[in-house]
């Protein structure tokens, strides 16, 4: 009779551990939502690209956020801020935009993720103006967005 008592116990103390747990990981995804802050999570793609990046352009600045509005771990949505001195021979922002974007198509000019937004600057510009544009809204809806096959990059 004690040991069913005890395996009652456990099994109740796991369900409250899980449910604790469950409430804590939804209580930070909703400050992280509130406050405006991301989860730590950095996946395979997301260090894919800030190498790629590292190495192709030698940037002064580097930020690569993951903006997936799914999991986090989907890594299908991507924010590059590079600030490189190499954008001095670009004059125009599209050239700027291509150069980076070069970095992450295949062979049919297809982005091996789903979404790539890029802010590109010179060392002035960026000494001028630091700022970056707000990200627009992404419904996912219809645009066949699947986590990103990192075998694929």
């Amino acid at each position: 009779m004690n040991t069913v008592f005890a395996t009652r116990c456990k099994l109740l103390n796991q369900r409250l551990v899980s449910t604790y747990n469950f409430h804590a990981c939804k209580q930070q995804q909703t400050l992280s939502r509130r406050f405006g802050t991301r989860m730590s999570y950095v996946g395979p793609v997301q260090k894919h690209i800030e190498q790629t990046v590292q190495e192709a352009l030698k940037p002064s600045h580097l930020e690569v956020t993951n903006e997936s509005h799914g999991r986090k771990e989907d890594e299908s949505h991507f924010h590059v801020l590079v600030v490189s001195e190499e954008f001095e021979q670009q004059k125009s922002l599209i050239e700027k935009h291509r150069r980076v974007q070069s970095l992450f198509t295949d062979g049919d000019g297809n982005l091996k993720f789903h979404s790539l937004r890029i802010t590109a600057k010179t060392p002035k510009q960026w000494e001028k103006k630091n700022s970056v544009p707000a990200a627009p809204k992404c419904t996912g809806k219809g645009d066949g967005r699947h986590p990103t096959d990192v075998t694929k990059l």
